[in-house]
């Protein structure tokens, strides 16, 4: 029995995720930052307020939509992930 090595990793997300320029993950993280259960409560109540014509709360809501984009933008989990399995791959080596 073989074990599942990080090249194998490695070329099997190559061949599911052929895609890697820098836009490309970008819109990737913005669709994941958007994508999420919490942004979805967010829009739900824009569109309430939009309904209720609370132009305040719209602002506010919107705002907050905002800074969840930028705070999904700027994480880079996927980044320190690759790092961490980098690691460990040279540690069982």
């Amino acid at each position: 029995m073989s074990s599942f090595t990080f090249d194998d990793g490695e070329r099997r997300s190559r061949a599911f995720h052929p895609s890697s320029d820098e836009s490309s993950c970008l819109l990737r993280a913005a669709k994941d930052a958007i994508w999420a259960p919490i942004p979805w409560m967010l829009e739900a109540m824009f569109v309430v307020l939009l309904a209720l014509n609370d132009v305040a709360g719209m602002l506010t809501v919107g705002a907050l939509l905002g800074l969840n984009l930028a705070c999904g933008l700027a994480c880079d989990k996927p980044v320190r992930a690759e790092s961490h399995v980098r690691g460990l791959a040279r540690r069982r080596a």
